[in-house]
């Protein structure tokens, strides 16, 4: 359907609540899968203008190497906000000198090294829930400190 030029059309805007809170009393830790991480971009770009108070922490995970897209720039954001990038793959080629496997049990392995961590959790629903269950038994208030958007389960 063509509208004419000057047409009014109704829109709405984002109903998300992923949102990156506007303090952090402690540890930031991102985990993403595959294209989650779009929305993590944006969050480092906000905490690459906040000084830093704890550690920022970047837990990307996706299948193949070839499916660590715009890979650079996310390094580039990482550098600027202080956040420490681990790149994870389920399915690692000859060679491959990072992290192997899933996100799940490198963020819960370094959980009791966190202080007071705030969670942003984006991608696989099934990570999101494993992660959030994990998270929750070692302590970590569901509500207060973690945030999560499940791009597809």
């Amino acid at each position: 359907m063509a509208l004419p030029l000057g047409a009014p059309v109704l829109m709405t805007g984002p109903h998300g609540f992923f949102v990156l809170d506007g303090q952090h009393v402690g540890d930031i830790v991102f985990g993403a899968t595959g294209t989650g991480v779009s929305a993590v971009m944006p969050m480092l770009s906000a905490l690459a203008r906040e000084s830093a108070s704890g550690r920022r922490l970047l837990y990307w995970g996706v299948r193949d190497e070839e499916d660590l897209f715009a890979r650079t720039e996310i390094e580039d954001l990482c550098r600027a906000a202080g956040c420490v990038l681990r790149l994870f793959l389920t399915r690692p080629p000859p060679g491959w000198t990072g992290d192997r496997g899933r996100i799940t049990p490198a963020i819960v392995a370094d959980c009791s090294g966190l202080t007071t961590p705030t969670f942003y959790l984006v991608g696989n629903g099934v990570m999101i829930s494993e992660l959030k269950r994990e998270l929750m038994a070692r302590g970590v208030d569901r509500k207060k400190q973690i945030r999560t958007e499940a791009f597809f389960d």
